[in-house]
């Protein structure tokens, strides 16, 4: 129940319109794959022509090694979960999940068993004879999964399924959904612009920009070692510092970054042939200390701004060397542990050497 995808220099153009521009992606057979970027990125519409909804003007797309570019919708081993989950509003819960088997002319003793299995799957056993406006989003949510899910498809493509429930319930329905993947193995797609399901749920992440892979790679990848200053600043939130090589000894490179602060980092970190680049700095890599006058000017930057998120706070820092920046730091949001980092406060930002990520001198796609 399962099958691998590839897409071979995919393009799509909607007249003078380019929405998805030579697009090489090989998803494998039981992987769980996002498609993540902003609005109008195109990555709906590479979820669309893998399900045939759109015909790419550019390029292959495979599924199991056969040629499906032309293959109508109905004839691929392949559904879809949409994002308003386009349940048939006269239909019960049943009746949802058994409409394409019965399509399909499954025999009812059959159909019945597959659709039991199916309802037992999301947990909606007791809820079959409801109707759409009888559930909560979540339940129906579940159903949208479990109509796609019966009648047992090589790859479930899921088109942004949790953009309609709150953050709480959008939490718990990540984690079942990734739970019957993982019980399924069957090849998931999911689209979203959301940084946090893409991480939460992934096995690897596509970037999308501009109709475009910026990169390619496991959440851990993508969030740590980001090819280009847009993957940096879209998985998550990064501080950008100009970063010069100022010296080098053998297996090290001294650089010195935005605000005076000066490491050494292992030579192979450094991108070769480049004498400025910038680093990328997560926000809870930022160390934060009070200023206690000490005459080092290295690092010294000024609270502007505090955001209280409950266990954390984000603190927005401007650095004191005249170049302008302001970083992003996390410290923990206890009570009595902030007194020395209120608006106005004058601190010393530290980064260890050991957290820093420097993007290529170009901003070339990522690996496929």
């Amino acid at each position: 129940m399962s099958a691998r995808i590839e897409l071979q220099g995919v393009g799509k153009r909607y007249g003078a319109v380019t929405a998805v521009r030579d697009v090489h992606l090989t998803i494998a057979a039981g992987e769980f794959l996002t498609l993540l970027g902003p609005s109008g990125c195109g990555k709906t519409t590479l979820l669309r022509m893998i399900a045939g909804f759109e015909t790419p003007t550019a390029g292959r797309i495979l599924l199991g090694g056969d040629d499906i570019t032309g293959v109508p919708p109905h004839r691929r081993p392949v559904n879809q979960v949409f994002q308003g989950y386009a349940l048939f509003p006269h239909l019960s819960v049943r009746g949802n999940v058994a409409f394409g088997l019965r399509m399909r002319g499954v025999a009812p003793a059959e159909l019945g068993r597959r659709v039991d299995e199916a309802l037992a799957l999301v947990a909606l056993e007791a809820l079959g004879e409801r109707f759409p406006h009888e559930l909560s989003g979540g339940q129906r949510q579940r159903v949208a999964v479990a109509r796609a899910v019966v009648c047992q498809p090589k790859v479930l493509l899921l088109d942004e399924p949790f953009s309609a429930l709150d953050a709480k319930l959008r939490q718990s329905m990540r984690a079942d959904l990734q739970a019957l993947q993982r019980r399924l193995g069957m090849t998931f797609v999911l689209v979203t612009h959301d940084q946090d399901e893409a991480l939460a749920l992934s096995d690897r992440i596509a970037v999308v920009n501009a109709g475009a892979l910026e990169q390619v790679g496991p959440p851990r990848e993508i969030y740590h070692r980001p090819a280009t200053a847009f993957v940096a600043d879209f998985v998550g939130h990064a501080n950008l510092l100009p970063a010069e090589r100022t010296g080098e000894k053998v297996g090290r490179v001294a650089v010195r970054l935005a605000g005076g602060l000066e490491l050494e980092v292992p030579a192979e970190r450094w991108p070769s042939g480049r004498r400025d680049t910038r680093a990328v700095v997560r926000p809870e890599q930022v160390v934060l200390r009070p200023w206690r006058g000490e005459e080092r000017a290295a690092g010294r930057a000024r609270v502007t701004a505090v955001e209280f998120r409950g266990d954390r706070e984000h603190l927005q820092v401007a650095l004191h060397d005249g170049s302008g920046l302001r970083l992003t730091a996390v410290h923990p949001g206890g009570e009595g542990d902030t007194a020395d980092f209120t608006v106005g406060a004058e601190v010393t930002i530290e980064i260890s050497a050991d957290n820093l990520w420097f993007l290529p001198g170009t901003e070339a796609r990522g690996p496929r």
